[in-house]
């Protein structure tokens, strides 16, 4: 069987990149599911990877997430949580402070888990990705709050 076909045969949909991407919205969604919902990691992780599994958005299947990815960026903020928010206090002191709108702070969240974990992948890399999991929310000034506090970040740690 070709590599195409075994990707087929498993369900994953999409290249690479797109997969990447996919994770990174996907990690965002169950950020906000588990702080808003307060829910397990483990759970919403679970209920995530099996759900999207074939799920169609205006007949088309959605991009699989990239698994791994997915779980890195989701646990990583659980387990990180008290570090990432010493770490953004100084460009979104709101964040740590409770009074940032949980979607908001969920995606700042993700994004500055990356910018300290992933030193393999380019800082603008990152907060590009998270600046269009922002447009897929917002359609405001969100996107230009997210930039800015997210090169902050990646400034500071690297």
């Amino acid at each position: 069987m070709s590599s195409e076909q075994n990707k087929k045969a498993e369900g994953v949909k999409g290249s690479k990149k797109a997969r990447a991407s996919a994770a990174r919205l996907a990690a965002v969604q169950s950020i906000y599911a588990i702080d808003v919902g307060e829910l397990s990691a483990s759970h919403v992780i679970d209920d995530v990877l099996v759900r999207r599994q074939g799920q169609m958005l205006e007949d088309e299947e959605m991009v699989t997430p990239d698994g791994l990815l997915y779980k890195k960026i989701v646990n990583g903020v659980q387990q990180q949580r008290e570090n990432l928010f010493e770490i953004t206090e100084p460009s979104c002191p709101r964040l740590k402070a409770g009074s940032l709108e949980p979607l908001l702070a969920s995606i700042i969240l993700a994004g500055s888990y990356e910018l300290l974990a992933h030193e393999d992948i380019d800082a603008p890399i990152i907060i590009n990705e998270y600046i269009n999991v922002t447009h897929a929310f917002y359609a405001g000034q969100e996107a230009k709050m997210v930039n800015g506090v997210l090169d902050a970040i990646g400034k500071l740690l690297r």
